[in-house]
């Protein structure tokens, strides 16, 4: 009885690390989907300072 109540034990540690892992893998790609969006923000107004760039020539 000791050793399943020991593997039980020792499998819900397992699964609480799996969840962090989860959670910290979601949280990164929260961060990736910011970032993403940022860069499409950004870019769209980098060619527009080009084109005025160019157009100042």
């Amino acid at each position: 009885m000791r050793k399943t109540l020991d593997y039980v034990e020792e499998q819900d540690r397992a699964a609480e690390e799996n969840v962090h892992t989860v959670e910290e893998s979601d949280e990164a790609a929260e961060e990736s989907v910011e970032a993403a969006g940022s860069a499409d923000e950004i870019e769209p107004d980098a060619k527009r300072q080009k084109k005025d760039m160019n157009e100042d020539k």
